[in-house]
Order: C-alpha cells, then sequence, then structure tokens
C-alpha cells in the first residue's frame, strides 16, 4: 500500500542519468529488501527505461502502459478516485497505441477497467521525432505546410538553412507515416510563429515563452476572446481540428496583431476547444470528475482557467497532488493501473 518513488535523475537519454537510474534501482532494492516479482514500463519501445525493464524483467511479469493513461491514472490515485473520470491528458510527447505522437488526448475510463482515449488534437504530418523538440523550426515547418498557407510573412521568418531546402523539407512532410496530436508540439509552433527562433535549452522551453508572452499586458484571469475551433465526431470521438485554430492564429499575425493578444487568445481557444469536448463526453456518459495532467499543465494561465471553466459548468476538476503534472508523476500512474486493475 505504499509508492516508494526515487529522486530526480534526469534525461536518460544522458548516459550519466541513465547509470545513475540503474544504481538507484539496485539502492532501492538494497535498503527496502525488496526483489521485484512485478515490472511496469512505458509503452516507447525505444525509451531506456523500457530497455531496462525488458532485460531485467523478462516477457512474464512485464507490463506495459501507455504514457498519457499513466498521467490520469495519477490523478486518480492520488485523489482516491476509483469511479470512472473523464481524462485530459497535455503534454509534449507519448507513444501512442497507433504508433504516432500523442500528446493533446482525452480519456474515458477507470483506474479498475482502464481508459479508453475517445478525444483528442487532429494529427499533423511530424517525421522529425526529437529534433524537432530540439528546433521548434521544424514543428512549425509541419503545421504550416498541412495548411496551404501562401502569405510571405509567414514564410520569410525561416532560418537560411532551411528556406535554402524548403522543397526537400516539404515533400519529406508530405510523404512521411508519422503524425502527431502533441499539445506541445503545437505550442512550439505558435511560439516560433511569434517571436522563439532558437534552438531550444531545454524542453517546454518554447511553450514558457508562449505563455509569458501573455503576462506583458494580462493575468489568468483577463479573457479577451479565443479563435474560432472545430469539433468533429468520429465513431465515439471527438477531434479538435488544429487547422482551424491556426488559421485564426495566422490571420492575426498576418494583420500584426500584438503578439501578445495572439498567445492570450490562442492559450483561451485550447481552454474551449478541450472544454467542449469534455462537455460532450460528460453529457453523453454522465461523468462529472474530470482529471487533468501532463506537462502542460505547469502552464498556469492554462491551468486557472481549466479549473474556472469546468468549474463553472458544474464539474469536478481534480489535478496531481502530491507529483507534479509533469513526467514525475508516470510512475505512479503505472503503478496505480497495475495494482488496481
Amino acid at each position: 500500500d505504499n509508492i516508494i518513488q526515487s529522486q530526480y535523475l534526469g534525461d536518460l537519454a544522458d548516459y550519466e542519468s541513465y547509470l545513475a537510474y540503474k544504481r538507484t534501482y539496485e539502492d532501492i532494492r538494497r535498503i527496502y529488501e525488496f526483489h521485484p516479482e512485478i515490472y511496469v514500463s512505458d509503452l516507447h519501445p525505444s525509451y531506456l527505461s523500457t530497455k531496462f525493464a525488458e532485460e531485467i524483467a523478462g516477457s512474464q511479469n512485464l507490463f506495459k502502459v501507455q504514457h498519457h493513461k499513466a498521467h490520469i491514472a495519477s490523478v486518480c490515485i492520488e485523489n482516491n478516485i476509483f469511479e470512472p473520470v473523464i481524462g485530459i491528458a497535455l503534454d509534449g510527447t507519448g507513444y501512442g497505441e497507433d504508433g504516432m505522437i500523442w500528446g493533446g488526448e482525452v480519456f474515458l475510463g477507470d483506474l479498475k477497467e482502464g481508459f479508453e482515449r475517445r478525444g483528442h488534437l487532429s494529427y499533423t504530418p511530424f517525421p522529425f521525432g526529437d529534433l524537432a523538440v530540439k528546433e521548434p523550426e521544424r514543428s512549425y515547418l509541419c503545421y504550416l505546410t498541412s495548411m496551404a498557407q501562401n502569405d510571405e510573412s509567414l514564410y520569410n521568418i525561416f532560418s537560411e538553412a532551411t528556406a535554402a531546402n524548403l522543397k526537400t523539407l516539404t515533400k519529406i512532410i508530405s510523404e512521411t507515416k508519422i503524425f502527431t496530436s502533441s499539445t506541445g508540439r503545437l505550442f512550439d509552433c505558435v511560439s516560433y510563429l511569434l517571436g522563439f527562433r532558437k534552438k531550444v535549452s531545454f524542453e517546454g522551453e518554447p511553450a514558457i515563452e508562449l505563455e509569458n508572452l501573455i503576462y506583458r499586458k494580462f493575468s489568468v484571469e483577463d479573457d479577451i476572446g479565443s479563435y474560432d475551433f472545430a469539433i468533429k465526431a468520429d465513431k465515439g470521438n471527438y477531434i479538435i481540428d488544429v487547422k482551424t485554430i491556426l488559421y485564426g492564429v495566422f490571420e492575426d499575425y498576418i494583420r500584426k496583431i500584438d503578439n501578445e493578444i495572439i498567445s492570450v487568445k490562442f492559450h483561451s481557444t485550447i481552454v474551449s476547444a478541450f472544454s467542449e469536448v469534455v462537455f460532450k463526453l460528460s453529457k453523453d456518459f454522465g461523468i462529472k470528475k474530470i482529471a487533468l495532467s501532463g506537462g502542460s499543465f505547469q502552464n498556469s494561465y492554462l491551468l486557472y482557467n481549466f479549473l474556472k471553466k469546468l468549474h463553472f459548468s458544474g464539474l469536478s476538476p481534480y489535478i496531481n497532488r502530491y507529483s507534479p503534472p509533469n513526467d514525475a508523476c508516470i510512475s505512479i500512474g503505472q503503478c496505480a493501473l497495475l495494482s488496481i486493475s
């Protein structure tokens, strides 16, 4: 009945961090005189943590949990919620059950039966993988290419290298079989458009700068309207059309509307669009409890306005209580899903 988490270990892609990860595993086993009978890892086949689990567990006692389902499960176990919830998971990257890159997801379910994906941001071609996390220009290019926009001001902001290879990069995007529904990559796109033109120092930096634009003129309580959005119903799922949102963003940029105004309207649109999906699912299934998790909920404007909108609509939103909403809560959600189900 106890969950014991390690200290923060850093990005496992860093060799020293990965060695610390393995040492910590042995330390916890020794300190607590504990031999694991069951192992659980992320669904992503290339994560070092997944490979480590496969190496030490074998196939019989290793279970894999989808990243965003673990986010929602962590909120449920931290708040002692065992009945069905609607979960909103917003973050940068998570390996989806269809092999695509998820990150703007809505789930329905509970800890005992598990969670089913019932809504998400529409897919955008995304062939650049982790490279785009470090270079938000590539995210911007992916979304722009899918939009068929011709205004020169939307293309004049590319770096010299990208501008010189635009035709080749566009061809790569148009022919890819990898797509994303990531909130983080959508934020990277808008952040790049509004002035973040460098390589990132840490994941989430463009989104942080985009949020900071708001506070030059506004606060978390300010609502100056939002962009149009469209939601398509598809076999019981609700899909938020990214292009409709970006058309509004691009139009304001072309009209030279202040970046601060574009940012606050974009943030408001994300809140309104996902809340509308929640309202539809709540009406469909009679569920009132809403779980919010994922790195995007470190964004104060998003968190405040989601809580406000859901509360005012008669719903009961819950967030992580004992762990941060970023990936620090993933192991808690993994354990919860495995132990309860």
